[in-house]
């Protein structure tokens, strides 16, 4: 039932303008100048009942009741190509379109479509690598996002890394 109010479908009209949800490295500013020079920074941003996962990188899952935070940017076409070699669409990620809730309202709206990237393959939980944890605190911190569901996600990794 979450996932009808947050995914949109993929057949959903083609807009003028695109917005990606960011999670992972891509919150990370600099990372993004670098990959997509034209794209704009819209700033903090949510997808509700979803989490944040770490399967050696970000992820998103579904969780009811949780939101997962990051940033959402406006995209070019360029962009959209540069972020889909970046995520190994269609392999190992898909993309998918969400509603995403702005922090701060633009223009007195506050909800819009935005593509995110999500995993192919959702099993299993592993912590990322020290110097891709750095970028993404990096991001979150840089664009005003708490960290903590970065701890949480690295706790639920660490454990069942353990555990295997």
């Amino acid at each position: 039932m979450a996932q009808f109010y947050s995914k949109i479908s993929q057949e959903s009209p083609i807009r003028a303008v695109k917005y990606y949800f960011a999670y992972g490295m891509n919150t990370n500013i600099g990372e993004m100048s670098y990959r997509c020079p034209s794209a704009v920074c819209i700033g903090p941003a949510r997808i509700k009942n979803y989490q944040l996962a770490f399967r050696t990188h970000a992820d998103i899952e579904l969780a009811d009741g949780h939101d997962i935070r990051g940033v959402m940017w406006k995209i070019t076409p360029a962009c959209e190509h540069s972020l889909d070699m970046l995520e190994g669409y269609p392999y190992y990620y898909d993309k998918q379109d969400f509603i995403v809730e702005l922090d701060k309202p633009i223009l007195d709206m506050t909800h819009f479509v935005a593509m995110a990237y999500q995993m192919t393959n959702q099993t299993g939980y592993a912590p990322p690598g020290d110097r891709y944890l750095k970028c993404l605190l990096e991001g979150y911190k840089d664009n005003g996002v708490s960290t903590d569901q970065i701890y949480r996600a690295l706790d639920l990794a660490n454990e069942q890394q353990i555990t295997s």
